[in-house]
C-alpha cells in the first residue's frame, strides 16, 4: 500500500470519529428529551389523579362530566403531543441508525483497504555457519540481540546482529538432546528442555550463564504465561505445571495433568485456555481457573498432528502430520461453547505425500506485522493473519528435507533455520510489501 493510500485512509477514519462523537452528543440530546417528556407524562398523571380524587370527594354522589370531559380532554391533548415528539425522535433515531450502518460499510471497506493482501519473500541474508550436531529447538531474547540454540546435547548462546551470529558461550547442562528453549521477556534469563531435565539458566552479564534449577522432567514443548509465574510443558504422560521466578532464581513443580505423549502446547491470550495435540490423534483443550486446571474439550482428529498454536482468543490452528492425507492447516472457533472446525478458514498447503510432517518447530506468530512462521514437512510457509480470523500464504521456501528446525526474531523481520541436509544455520530477511 502506498503512502498516499494510506494517508487517505487514516484521514478518513479520522473523519468517521469525529462524526461519532457528534453522534454521540445528538444521542445524549434525545435520551434527555426522553427523559424530560417522560416526567412530564408523569407529573401530568399525577396532577390528573389528585383533581379527580379531589373532584370525586366532592362530587361523591354526583358525577361531574363536565369535569371528567375537561381532564380527558387535556390527557387527550398530551398524548397527541407526546406521540408526535416520540414518532420525531423515533423517526431522528432511525436516521441516525442508517448513518451508522453506511458507515460501518466505510470503516469496513477502510479496514479491507488496510488489510490488503501481503507480497512477502524470504531472502537469504547469511548461512555461513556450519554445525554437525542436531539443532532441534532456536529461540531469542526479548530484544533479539542474543539467540540460544540446541547443539545435541548443549546449548549455544549467540549474539544476533543484524542477520549475523557470532557465538558467545557453549553450556553444558547435563542434559540429554536440547529439545525445547524459551527466554524470559523481562531478562535474558531462558529455560531448556530435553528428554530427562527442564534447567533454569540465569546471567548477570550477558556473557556467562549459571544453571540454577533442575527438574527432572521431559519436555518436548513448554510455553510460559505472561507474567512468567508458570510455565507448562509437554512430557510423555503428562502436562506439568511450574511454578517461575527469574528474578529470585526458582523453578519448582506445582501439578501435572493426565496426557498421552504431548508433542505441542499452546496458550491463549487471556490464559484461560490450554491446547495440546497427543499421539492419540486428539486435541485436548484444558480451561484454567483461579485454582483449577480442568479437561475442557476433547478434539478426536483421526489422523496425527505435531503442531497447534493459538492465534486468537477463542481461535488456533492445527497441522496434520501424515503422509498421505490432506495437506493443509486446520482453523478451530469456539463456537456455541465447543471448538470447532471452520471448513471456510482451511489452510491449503502445498501438496506432498513424500514424506510426514516433524514436530519440535513450534508456529510462531507475530501480532505488529500479523504474520505467522509454520513448518509443515519440506516447506517453510509465512502465512498472513487477517482480522476476520481469515489467513493466505505470502511465500513460502522448500528446503528438501523434512528435518528443519528453527523460529522467527520477534520483531517479525528475520527467519533462522537449521536443517539435517545442510548442517548450517540459514538466516532469511522476511521482506514483505
Amino acid at each position: 500500500m502506498n503512502l498516499t493510500k494510506t494517508q487517505e485512509i487514516l484521514q478518513a477514519l479520522g473523519l468517521f470519529e469525529k462524526y461519532l462523537s457528534q453522534l454521540k452528543e445528538q444521542f445524549e440530546n434525545m435520551k434527555q428529551n426522553i427523559i424530560k417528556g417522560i416526567v412530564e407524562l408523569i407529573n401530568f398523571v399525577d396532577k390528573q389523579k389528585n383533581t379527580i380524587n379531589n373532584e370525586k370527594i366532592k362530587h361523591e354522589k354526583s358525577y361531574n362530566n363536565k369535569q371528567y370531559n375537561r381532564v380527558s380532554y387535556n390527557f387527550n391533548q398530551f398524548h397527541e403531543k407526546l406521540q408526535k415528539q416520540l414518532q420525531a425522535i423515533s423517526n431522528q433515531i432511525q436516521e441516525q441508525i442508517q448513518s451508522i450502518q453506511a458507515s460501518n460499510q466505510y470503516v469496513e471497506l477502510g479496514q479491507q483497504c488496510l488489510e490488503e493482501p501481503m507480497i512477502g519473500s524470504l531472502v537469504l541474508k547469511d548461512d555461513q555457519i556450519s554445525q554437525e550436531d542436531y539443532c532441534l529447538a532456536i529461540a531469542f531474547n526479548q530484544s533479539g540481540t542474543i539467540m540460544a540454540s540446541g547443539c545435541g546435547n548443549i546449548i549455544k548462546v549467540w549474539d544476533y546482529n543484524n542477520g549475523k551470529i557470532e557465538v558467545i558461550t557453549t553450556l553444558d547442562p547435563d542434559q540429554m538432546q536440547i529439545l525445547s528453549l524459551i527466554f524470559s521477556k523481562n531478562s535474558n534469563n531462558f529455560i531448556s528442555g530435553s528428554i530427562n531435565s527442564i534447567n533454569m539458566w540465569c546471567t548477570k552479564n550477558d556473557k556467562n550463564w549459571q544453571n540454577i534449577n533442575q527438574i527432572c522432567n521431559a519436555s518436548y514443548c513448554m510455553i510460559l504465561n505472561y507474567d512468567e509465574t508458570k510455565l507448562y510443558t509437554g512430557e510423555n504422560d503428562s502436562i506439568s505445571v511450574l511454578d517461575v521466578d527469574f528474578q529470585n532464581q526458582k523453578l519448582d513443580f506445582n501439578q501435572s495433568l493426565p496426557a498421552k505423549k504431548i508433542y505441542s502446547i499452546s496458550l491463549n491470550e487471556e490464559e484461560t485456555f490450554l491446547a495440546t495435540c497427543c499421539v492419540d490423534k486428539s486435541i485436548h483443550l484444558w480451561e484454567i481457573k483461579c485454582k483449577t486446571i480442568e479437561l475442557y474439550q476433547i478434539i478426536k482428529t483421526h489422523q496425527l498432528g505435531y503442531n497447534l498454536c493459538f492465534i486468537k482468543h477463542t481461535q488456533f490452528i492445527w497441522l496434520p502430520a501424515e503422509q498421505h492425507k490432506i495437506n493443509c492447516i486446520y482453523v478451530y472457533d469456539l463456537q456455541n461453547g465447543e471448538f470447532q472446525l471452520q471448513e471456510d478458514k482451511i489452510i491449503h498447503l502445498l501438496q506432498d505425500d513424500t514424506c510426514f510432517d516433524s514436530f519440535l518447530f513450534p508456529i510462531v506468530i507475530n501480532k505488529e506485522r500479523n504474520i505467522i512462521a509454520v513448518r509443515h514437512k519440506v516447506t517453510v510457509y509465512l502465512i498472513q493473519v487477517f482480522q476476520n480470523g481469515k489467513y493466505k500464504i505470502i511465500t513460502h521456501k522448500n528446503l528438501k528435507t523434512d528435518e528443519i528446525y528453527g523460529t522467527m526474531t520477534n520483531n517479525g523481520t528475520a527467519l533462522i533455520l537449521w536443517d539435517n541436509l545442510s548442517r548450517k544455520y540459514q538466516i532469511f530477511d522476511i521482506e514483505i510489501q
